[in-house]
């Protein structure tokens, strides 16, 4: 977090962190013992993690402890607590707490000092799921934090506002002994993320009914429609063992819009079929299905040439040499058809005191792989993203293309279809009832499977008219 060094350390290989964390140690001589102790820390974290990923963190980690040195980055606070080593938060809102021996205090009152804030707001950060004690999240404010521990508290957690409005026994679809499947809301993530434990579709629901709920599949926080929750170990086990045979059916409609001007054309009925290279971080990297081929040499070259579409970044560099990495993901179109798309809650035309109508394509989907991002990549990488996609041919170099290609698809629209002055005339019409900039057009439409205890048969499918709610 200073002077890039923590940035170069995430991305050096697990043994160069190694060899400058051995260069650290002639620094103990010229610091106090308490620094040294947070410095044996960061090198017990890094021995006992295994993990690429939690290397590189601890890395980073150890150049956030020569903070201390720098007299910019002490604070009276600091001093006054026996020069307790803290990390102010980074832009990311990320900061870096370590207690030595003789630390003896709450999750809550120690974030408090350290990061001199105001106990109640440390409690609600520890609360909100945003506190890690040792690399785990810790939730109550009254454990105690004591001898040589790591913190790291997320002092800007992301918030999901929709879960405070959603009326959460209403979005129930259908509730047995074993699971319940809900009608998920848009802008309300299906589980914890880092920073955020509270605002979620699990936890939401679980508290309006009474139950714990475990998640054996999910959605992205954008995508509204049929989500599943298991109430018990025993059915969570069974159902995951149905998604990895793929015997769960699971179809999606997405309202989509042109991406570039090169292609227009409607995704035929049948199978998308590409190379993904899975990652941690959004966005995924797609390549065509074609450029695995014999030869390795030929391979690498298709598949770096052409990654970029559908996502930028997202995985690791090397592992784009790396065949292996790369995951086949597959899903089936159904259908395909040309719509017109007014959104109710859209501002008039300020020249026809009409709504606009929008050229869209309704696409209809099965997903057969389950990966990340799986669909939105494979539609931005056809031709067509998704209505409000924010990461996948949204932005970067394709985007005025792909806002050429919009312009250019609606002015061959049917004469007056805009203005819907004349019925019948051009495609059928879509009445979505949200703001465009804050509509995104994916929907789990379709969930069918053989309960696993009871072998009963479930098909659950969104209705027409809350499709697109």
């Amino acid at each position: 977090q200073h002077g890039g060094l923590g940035k170069a350390s995430r991305s050096t290989p697990p043994c160069v962190a190694e060899q400058r964390l051995n260069s650290i140690a002639p620094l103990r001589r010229r610091i106090t013992p308490r620094v040294a102790a947070g410095l044996r820390i960061t090198q017990r974290i890094m021995h006992r993690r295994a993990h690429t990923a939690m290397a590189h963190r601890s890395a980073a980690l150890l150049c956030v402890l020569a903070a201390p040195l720098r007299a910019s980055l002490r604070t009276a606070t600091h001093t006054r607590l026996g020069c307790k080593i803290a990390a102010p938060a980074g832009p990311g809102g990320v900061a870096h707490l370590i207690t030595t021996g003789d630390w003896r205090e709450s999750a809550g009152r120690t974030v408090a000092a350290l990061l001199e804030l105001d106990l109640p707001v440390a409690d609600w950060l520890c609360a909100f799921g945003a506190v890690y004690v040792d690399n785990r999240r810790v939730t109550d404010t009254e454990l105690l934090v004591s001898g040589e521990a790591y913190l790291r508290v997320h002092t800007k957690p992301r918030r999901y506002p929709a879960a405070d409005s959603t009326d959460w026994l209403s979005v129930v679809h259908h509730e047995t002994a074993d699971f319940v499947v809900i009608e998920k809301p848009r802008g309300v993530p299906v589980h914890a993320s880092l920073d955020n434990s509270v605002e979620t579709c699990q936890a939401r629901l679980g508290h309006a009914l009474g139950v714990q709920l475990l998640c054996p599949h999910r959605l992205d926080v954008e995508t509204r429609g049929l989500l599943l929750f298991a109430k018990s170990p025993e059915f969570l086990s069974a159902f995951n063992q149905l998604l990895a045979a793929r015997r769960v059916r699971k179809v999606y409609r997405a309202l989509c819009e042109p991406s570039s001007l090169a292609s227009q054309l409607a995704p035929s009925p049948g199978e998308l079929r590409h190379w993904m290279l899975p990652g941690k971080r959004s966005p995924v990297r797609l390549a065509p299905h074609s450029a695995r081929q014999a030869d390795p040499e030929k391979s690498r070259s298709a598949i770096r040439s052409d990654s970029s579409r559908g996502g930028r970044g997202g995985s690791d560099s090397h592992a784009l040499d790396n065949r292996d990495a790369w995951r086949e993901c597959v899903s089936r179109v159904h259908e395909a058809r040309e719509v017109s798309v007014r959104f109710s809650e859209d501002e008039t035309d300020a020249d026809t005191t009409a709504h606009r109508f929008y050229p869209m394509l309704e696409i209809e989907l099965e997903l057969v792989t389950g990966y990340t991002h799986q669909l939105r990549a494979q539609l931005a990488y056809s031709g067509w993203s998704i209505s409000g996609e924010q990461i996948y041919a949204a932005n970067g170099p394709s985007a005025e293309d792909a806002r050429a290609a919009a312009a250019k698809l609606a002015a061959t629209a049917a004469p007056n279809a805009a203005a819907g002055n004349l019925p019948g005339v051009g495609p059928p019409k879509l009445l979505v009832p949200a703001a465009k900039k804050l509509f995104f057009g994916l929907v789990a439409h379709e969930l069918q499977f053989q309960c696993p205890l009871s072998a009963e048969h479930f098909h659950f499918k969104l209705p027409a008219e809350r499709r697109w709610s």
